[in-house]
């Protein structure tokens, strides 16, 4: 017997297609510097809860990035590959009012469907930067 047939399938066979989510959030908040504490570690705690559910669901991450944009303070771009997250300081953004707080976030992932990791996400930002959000 051919030896492929016998052997288990490997992580890529267990996860046939990628699902992608891309959402974009406006909250209402002061016009905070992006060095303060606030919205840029809120939203590396919940890039790391995402990474947490997608283990424990045993999925794989293939790529997390969003950008948190606070109007003329400028905003932090963060990266999630594995469990490591970097982050890079943006310039202002002229785009955002200056009383709120801009979320754009793209996900690629493995293991988990749209409708859930889509449902955790706007739960977890909803809950750290206060809903109402408008979308």
């Amino acid at each position: 017997m051919n030896q492929q047939l016998n052997s288990p399938p490997s992580r890529s066979d267990e996860f046939s297609a990628p699902v992608v989510v891309s959402m974009t959030r406006v909250y209402p908040g002061p016009n905070l510097a992006p060095d303060q504490d606030g919205p840029p570690e809120r939203l590396t705690a919940i890039l790391q809860a995402v990474a947490g559910l997608i283990e424990t669901q045993g999925g794989l991450i293939g790529h997390i990035k969003a950008c948190l944009n606070l109007g003329s303070a400028g905003g932090v771009a963060l990266s999630l590959v594995g469990k490591s997250i970097s982050c890079k300081t943006l310039p202002e953004d002229p785009e955002t009012l200056q009383d709120s707080i801009k979320i754009a976030l793209t996900a690629i992932i493995y293991g988990l469907t749209e409708k859930r990791l889509t449902d955790f996400l706007a739960y977890e930002l909803d809950q750290a930067f206060e809903i109402p959000a408008k979308i």
